[in-house]
């Protein structure tokens, strides 16, 4: 099993290389207070159960999914539903998102990421979205399809089209 640990140690800007296949640790974007973040679970594995770390590197920041306002929020597929929509409340100028692939240990029900064959394979999309195929580190090989979201930032600049709707 490769361990991508090691590599991303070394590696510039986070990415490595890997079977023709440009991975990252943890996948982020710059956002602003009023942008809006869609996310889309397109596909997972049951086992372990799949989740996804969303959070701000600000310590001041708050984001807020159905009613619920934080720094960061875990999202696990075995009770989010299909869609979340995530408002970033507050951020400092040139303020970062953070989402990470992670996944329940099936022992002790702990949050692993970031381990042995972890990665994400970022697929810009031509609609401005992001495709985020994810890779837990549970098992020999990876496997990109354990965890497929889709990615949908709203800038608080951009007009609001009428089939948007309110969050």
């Amino acid at each position: 099993m490769p361990d991508f640990d090691l590599l991303f140690r070394g590696a510039p800007a986070g990415v490595i290389e890997y079977q023709g296949r440009w991975l990252r640790r943890a996948f982020d974007v710059s956002v602003s207070s009023g942008d809006r973040l869609d996310v889309f679970f397109e596909r997972f594995t049951s086992r372990p159960v799949q989740g996804l770390g969303i959070s701000l590197d600000d310590p001041r920041g708050a984001l807020a999914i159905a009613g619920t306002t934080a720094r960061s929020f875990a999202l696990w597929t075995d009770s989010a539903p299909p869609h979340v929509a995530c408002s970033i409340l507050r951020v400092k100028a040139g303020g970062r998102l953070t989402v990470i692939n992670q996944w329940r240990d099936e022992k002790y029900g702990t949050t692993l990421y970031a381990i042995n064959a972890a990665a994400i394979d970022v697929r810009s999309q031509s609609d401005a979205s992001a495709i985020l195929h994810c890779s837990d580190g549970w098992g020999m090989e990876p496997n990109f399809g354990n965890l497929v979201v889709r990615l949908v930032l709203h800038r608080a600049t951009e007009p609001r089209r009428d089939s948007e709707a309110a969050i």
